[in-house]
């Protein structure tokens, strides 16, 4: 064999080349394949079956900021989260009684704000004209309507976390503030 190190190299490096787009080849072909995505386990529940994702997205599980929270699991390429995932799916679980600040409202999404803001008048009985709220709360266990509901019946902190989740919604410009995106599976 030459022993010329610039004709070995360059041999070294095209066996190199080919072996990494046949090795690309094999692998692409490999992950390609098609695996049907199989529903939650019951421990996870309640999650919605309209949570599972069409073949050209992906399911996003991703962590809150709160330590007595679970994940948020929304779809990728959808502008809005199907569910958040706690003991009882509030995206704040003590908003009736902790005032939220904010920094805890910048890396929820327009769908994740909505819902955060709605669900304070939800766990007061509230209903709602939106059919992508009415469609919603009717999934949470602990959603009653009672038909007694009036604003006034808010207690300062809640009144006070509308507020602040209502104003970040307008600082940013949110599409979903005044938007119903009805009962669909594009919620």
């Amino acid at each position: 064999m030459d022993k010329n190190p610039f004709k070995l190299f360059f041999l070294v490096s095209i066996v190199v080349i080919v072996s990494a787009i046949i090795g690309g080849l094999i692998s692409s072909s490999f992950f390609s394949l098609k695996i049907p995505i199989q529903s939650f386990p019951k421990t996870i529940s309640p999650v919605p079956s309209y949570i599972i994702p069409k073949p050209s997205e992906k399911l996003i599980i991703a962590p809150t900021n709160e330590a007595s929270s679970t994940p948020s699991v929304f779809i990728s390429g959808s502008p809005t989260p199907k569910v958040t995932i706690n003991s009882r799916n509030f995206i704040f679980p003590k908003s009736s009684t902790e005032i939220i600040k904010e920094s805890q409202l910048t890396s929820l999404t327009p769908w994740q704000l909505k819902v955060a803001r709605n669900e304070i008048y939800a766990r007061n009985g509230r209903s709602f004209v939106h059919q992508d709220l009415v469609c919603y709360f009717k999934l949470q266990s602990w959603y009653k309507v009672d038909s007694k509901f009036i604003d006034t019946n808010l207690n300062p902190i809640e009144k006070q976390n509308v507020q602040t989740i209502l104003n970040y919604e307008t600082k940013i410009s949110s599409p979903l503030i005044n938007k119903d995106s009805g009962c669909s599976t594009n919620l």
